[in-house]
């Protein structure tokens, strides 16, 4: 069966739900959401930098790659299971790595 992607915005409260068809979600929470977009932003912000110095393309192939790039950064930021755990991830160790070293 297919997945059904749900973004749910709540006032006041942001949550990212994703659910399947056999009724199971994964819910993350407002801070979750808010690490995605400066994720999503900064992979975007560097990606657009490096394409803007390479001189070897015409202008109308950058625009080409940097919308396609963009669509697939944001697929992964907000749909990519892997990607995001793995984003997750990171945080939580630099997060640890650094409450344990204070």
């Amino acid at each position: 069966m297919g997945k059904e992607y749900k973004i749910k915005a709540k006032t006041g409260k942001y949550s990212l739900s994703l659910g399947s068809s056999d009724g199971s979600y994964v819910k993350r929470g407002r801070d979750s959401v808010i690490l995605f977009t400066i994720v999503y932003g900064v992979i975007l912000t560097l990606t657009i930098g490096t394409i803007q110095l390479c001189e070897l393309t015409p202008w109308y192939h950058r625009i080409i790659v940097i919308t396609l790039l963009a669509i697939l950064y944001f697929y992964l930021c907000f749909f990519g299971n892997t990607f995001r755990n793995k984003t997750i991830g990171m945080f939580n160790k630099i997060k640890e790595y650094k409450e344990k070293n204070n």
